[in-house]
């Protein structure tokens, strides 16, 4: 699940990679970590991801935020990623240097996200797939292209994606997710959450939730 991103003259290109969201979780002890800790559940964590990333959201039972990545000189070798601390909870950034004057990078990278189990998530990114799993809470955004899987979550979500199918399973939702062209599938998904593609016609729609 990696993300192929270049940059040339202020244009951006992604595409995603290998984005089957079947590789399990980064080694921490082998690929580079950050870390807050003392992060309340409930707050905010703002993603912005210019060099783009094929992105796991994931969540556990920890007043702390864990951002592991295989970022590296053979991957992204002039990118930087940042986790810092805010008034709302958190902001994570991947960036490339200001002094660039070409502004022409491949990329091509992992990030995995921890969070506390109730917590929101807003999200930019120029390309790669998302995956949220275990979330109770807001997920807001977009991605320039890959899939969206969403897996085991309670809340609303806001989600789209430039190109690639949208996965949902054993969730209860509200909100709506849209991709520019791509495959839904919904299984055990209940309330008013839809998703649409601009492949195809027709909204999917969760389940009435049980009375």
């Amino acid at each position: 699940m990696r993300t192929l991103v270049i940059v040339a003259f202020a244009v951006t290109l992604s595409a995603s990679l290998a984005a089957s969201g079947t590789d399990g979780p980064l080694d921490p002890g082998s690929n580079q970590t950050w870390t807050l800790t003392n992060v309340p559940a409930g707050q905010q964590l703002d993603i912005r991801l210019e060099t783009g990333a094929g992105l796991r959201v994931l969540t556990w039972d920890k007043n702390e935020i864990s951002v592991v990545s295989d970022l590296g000189e053979d991957r992204c070798p002039d990118a930087r990623i940042a986790l810092t601390r805010t008034a709302e909870g958190a902001k994570l950034e991947s960036t490339y240097p200001d002094h660039d004057e070409l502004n022409e990078h491949t990329c091509s990278l992992q990030i995995d996200v921890r969070v506390p189990k109730r917590f929101d998530i807003k999200l930019w990114s120029a390309g790669g797939s998302v995956q949220v799993s275990h979330l109770t809470g807001t997920v807001n955004g977009t991605t320039g292209g890959g899939k969206l899987v969403i897996e085991q979550m309670h809340g609303e979500v806001r989600l789209r994606t430039g190109g690639g199918a949208i996965r949902v399973r054993d969730s209860d939702l509200e909100g709506h997710l849209s991709t520019g062209g791509g495959g839904i599938s919904f299984d055990n998904v209940a309330g008013p959450v839809t998703a649409s593609s601009g492949s195809k016609r027709g909204v999917v729609r969760g389940r009435s939730r049980s009375t």
